[in-house]
């Protein structure tokens, strides 16, 4: 009788099984690496954008205020960006950077709350004005970490 030797054997099927297996999971650790590496690239490129946005939004509104003073360490001006009147800044973390009118009570939002995607949020803070010059600190945060901070000194036009 005569045998075949046609197929694989046993210990092959399970040789190969075990190759394709590890290949496998080397190319699943890689895939987690980059998506994790994508994640935090694009996470600090929107900071970035973020916080150029709102350094620019800032300069513009101090540069061009008008009627500068301070009180109880709260800066007021009035707006002629925003067209409004005895404004201060407040920052509050659900709703961005936002123009507050002392005398109306209106509100408007200095930069628009889709440029905070991915858990960022903005924060002003060190707010001062002081021989005609406004100083201020801008920091694009999540939870846990401070991806971008930059501090902005502001001669205004007008004063």
């Amino acid at each position: 009788m005569r045998r075949r030797n046609a197929g694989f054997t046993l210990s092959e099927l399970l040789a190969s099984l075990l190759i394709l297996a590890m290949v496998t999971m080397v190319i699943a650790s890689g895939v987690t690496v980059v998506k994790r590496s994508y994640d935090t690239i694009t996470r600090r490129a929107e900071a970035d954008v973020l916080l150029s946005t709102c350094v620019t939004s800032l300069e513009d509104e101090f540069r061009y205020a008008t009627n500068i003073r301070t009180s109880n360490g709260v800066i007021t001006y009035d707006s002629l960006a925003q067209k409004l009147s005895d404004v201060h800044i407040d920052t509050d973390t659900d709703n961005g950077i936002r123009l507050v009118s002392g005398v109306t009570g209106a509100s408007a939002a200095l930069v628009s709350d889709k440029l905070a995607t991915r858990g960022l949020s903005v924060s002003v803070t060190d707010l001062s004005y002081e021989d005609d010059v406004v100083t201020f600190t801008v920091s694009v945060a999540t939870t846990d970490k401070t991806y971008a901070t930059k501090t902005i000194r502001v001669r205004p036009l007008n004063s």
